[in-house]
């Protein structure tokens, strides 16, 4: 079959073998078909344009293209991403640690601080107590003269008391140089909080030391304070005991003021036992109780002076040799009881049944210018019989007059004085079972 010719003439040549044939077929369902994409970057858009009219198509040359620029190495931005993220992590650990740190150092602080403000508390306390029993102490030493109590209590006791008021001293400086520090608010950065746990780690130190020393201060100051407690309870028992021996250097002084000091006496005994107030009170209502002993001896001595002041003395001397401990007051006149007048004797007694132990017997000047004639004995005898019905008034009928009489002739003959002015020769004799009555007491 012969070739048809195309439109415009030229002859078709029959396929080579070489080539694919395509056999129609009816058309396919249209395909999607793929959208253009924008050029990339660098590369050349070629523009064409259907050749001049009659012209035949001229052959397309290849498009050229200028290759991009490589890309970033993924590893690359993941490497710089995680060491960022582990400097980060490490500050954060570094500030978080910091904090920690500070957080336990302040801590410990306040614990120090507290327990340290707690030792001196205590101290600042314990060296005022001081302080108090200090004052006490001195006024006690005042009060202590050597006639009142033992000298060396009274050394080993002052002693104490200034020993004592060294270590408060110290126990003051303590307290007033104890740290002041105040925390401030917690920094911010990691290096300043590294520097402020520092510095409270060096104050907790301080603290702890601080206390140690406070603690030790106020252990001294306690011992210290009990030894002078120690040395006051001693110094007291000092003067309980001097006691009789201070009435004995005053035997003139008169009862109510030696009845006042053995009352101030017995209060000390019983509540003076440290370096308190109501221990100071004792011991100066005992000092002053001493010192009205002193000016009511004074007194009397002054009354009883003159030409017969020794057959004075001789005479009270003797009666109280008789008095078995009753505390007797004498008092001397021209005139006692009526008598007095030449060569008569007079003498009256005021005794206390009530257990006082007491009495003031009154003689005449004559008693002592006839001393020691028996007489003049006899008749004291008879008057401390009186004195002395006041450690036996079971013994005799203190309501009547004559019972009073006859126990104090039964006493004085109970003791031998048989001489004129033992009473017999004004009251009689008494039976002989009142003497033997009489002679028990003692």
């Amino acid at each position: 079959m012969a070739e048809a010719p195309d439109e415009r003439g030229e002859q078709l040549e029959p396929p080579k073998l070489s080539e694919r044939v395509e056999h129609l077929a009816p058309p396919a369902s249209p395909q999607p078909q793929p959208q253009p994409q924008p050029p990339t970057f660098g590369e050349r858009i070629e523009h064409y344009a259907p050749p001049a009219y009659g012209q035949p198509f001229a052959p397309v040359p290849p498009p050229t293209f200028t290759p991009a620029p490589a890309k970033r190495s993924h590893a690359k931005l993941f490497l710089g991403a995680g060491a960022l993220l582990a400097v980060i992590l490490v500050g954060a650990l570094v500030h978080a640690t910091a904090s920690t740190s500070y957080d336990v150092a302040l801590e410990d602080f306040q614990v120090a601080t507290q327990i340290s403000a707690e030792a001196h508390d205590v101290l600042r306390i314990t060296a005022a107590t001081a302080t108090d029993a200090g004052l006490n102490a001195d006024s006690i030493a005042a009060a202590s003269t050597p006639e009142l109590v033992d000298p060396v209590a009274l050394t080993e006791f002052t002693s104490a008391a200034d020993e004592l008021a060294e270590l408060v001293v110290v126990a003051d400086k303590i307290d007033s140089d104890r740290s002041t520090f105040e925390v401030a608010r917690k920094p911010t950065f990691a290096w300043d909080v590294w520097r402020e746990a520092s510095d409270l780690r060096a104050h907790i130190l301080t603290h702890t030391s601080e206390t140690a020393d406070a603690d030790a201060a106020q252990t001294l100051v306690q011992q210290s304070q009990g030894v002078l407690t120690e040395k006051a309870v001693v110094l007291f028992k000092s003067a309980v005991a001097a006691g009789p021996a201070f009435e004995a250097a005053h035997l003139s002084a008169r009862n109510d003021q030696v009845i006042a000091f053995r009352v101030a006496r017995e209060d000390l005994d019983v509540f003076a036992n440290g370096v308190d107030s109501a221990s100071v009170d004792k011991m100066e209502i005992l000092a002053a109780a001493a010192i009205a002993v002193t000016v009511s001896e004074q007194a009397e001595l002054a009354e009883k002076a003159g030409p017969l002041e020794a057959q004075r003395f001789a005479a009270e001397a003797f009666a109280r040799s008789l008095a078995g401990g009753v505390l007797l007051e004498f008092d001397w006149s021209p005139i006692v009881n009526g008598y007095g007048q030449g060569d008569s004797l007079g003498g009256l007694t005021t005794w206390w049944s009530q257990g006082d132990n007491r009495a003031v017997i009154e003689l005449s000047d004559s008693t002592a210018r006839l001393w020691p004639s028996d007489r003049s004995q006899a008749l004291v005898a008879h008057e401390v019989g009186h004195a002395i019905s006041s450690k036996c008034p079971t013994m005799l009928d203190i309501s009547s007059q004559d019972s009073i009489e006859q126990f104090a002739t039964a006493w004085a003959l109970s003791h031998g004085h048989t001489a004129g002015g033992n009473g017999v020769s004004i009251y009689g004799y008494p039976p002989q079972s009142v003497i033997d009555l009489a002679a028990t007491c003692r």
